[in-house]
């Protein structure tokens, strides 16, 4: 028998469809039969749910592969807003399949072809799409902002807090809010009161913190570059930024005072001149001997 022409069947399930009931299982049935009774094989089921449509993807990657070198001929999708909600990504991938006769084939959509008109309708969808897709990135961000300047922090909170439900809330910001972890913001208040006796540098307070057990949220020890961001955020005083939105009075319990917080800065400040300087070795005047022509440290290295 005659083989017939391969097709890729590409999911990507959002939370709108989720609720219309459009899970990963009936995207793939409504695909694969739109590939069938188009007279095409399906080669692969490609699921790429959860990512998002403005982003790079694996999937998206291996179905342009496909094109090049010529294995299908045939891309199926629910609409064309599951493969993209990025026009310019969206353009790309058209001018792929249309220099290589591929056909796209959309479930609740027409299908573009390689004319004039359809080219015009096609690129609107896309320009649709996004438009879709910044619109609710900027409700979102409109929200995040708006739970900052109630006083509470909108996402994955720094070392030393954790996230947790407010049973109490009287406001919808208020349902999640952040509080002390009690493992590691012991640590978080020992490194910031070390730090202020301005007896260590931010190299050998990392190492000594690490040796204590301060670690990342992903179990990680800390190296110096991220204990000196550490050391300059504010969230600790008790203030909340986020972008553009900030407050001076947070909701969630400070785990700095003030008087040690600008103690902190001002050695940050005078050892390191706002920079941070990773050593694996400890130089004789380091940090302190200076060019005069210049007004720059002199710096040392091993050979």
């Amino acid at each position: 028998m005659e083989s017939k022409p391969h097709a890729v069947v590409y999911i990507r399930v959002s939370t709108e469809d989720q609720k219309d009931g459009l899970s990963p299982e009936v995207q793939e049935d409504l695909c694969i039969k739109r590939a069938e009774s188009a007279g095409y094989e399906v080669l692969e089921v490609i699921d790429e749910s959860g990512i998002s449509g403005f982003k790079e993807r694996v999937g998206i990657k291996k179905i342009e592969d496909y094109i090049k070198d010529g294995k299908i001929s045939a891309v199926v999708a629910l609409s064309s807003d599951r493969l993209f909600r990025n026009t310019s990504a969206h353009i790309d991938m058209m001018r792929l399949v249309f220099q290589r006769e591929v056909q796209v084939l959309y479930v609740h959509q027409a299908s573009p072809e390689n004319n004039a008109s359809s080219i015009m309708t096609d690129s609107m969808m896309a320009v649709a799409n996004q438009f879709y897709r910044d619109q609710v990135s900027d409700k979102v961000k409109a929200s995040l902002y708006a739970k900052v300047e109630a006083g509470y922090f909108p996402a994955q909170p720094p070392v030393g807090y954790r996230n947790v439900d407010n049973p109490d809330a009287t406001d919808r910001f208020g349902r999640k809010v952040i509080e002390p972890d009690p493992i590691m913001a012991p640590f978080i208040r020992e490194l910031f009161q070390l730090y202020s006796t301005g007896v260590y540098s931010v190299y050998d307070l990392t190492e000594l913190m690490n040796e204590k057990g301060l670690r990342s949220r992903r179990g990680f020890a800390f190296s110096p570059s991220r204990t000196f961001d550490l050391l300059k955020n504010r969230v600790y005083l008790g203030e909340v930024k986020w972008g553009k939105a900030y407050t001076k009075n947070g909701k969630h319990e400070p785990l700095v005072d003030e008087a040690t917080f600008n103690r902190v800065q001002a050695v940050l400040e005078s050892n390191n001149h706002k920079a941070s300087r990773r050593r694996k070795h400890t130089w004789l005047l380091a940090g302190f001997v200076r060019c005069a022509k210049h007004d720059r440290r002199y710096v040392a290295e091993w050979h």
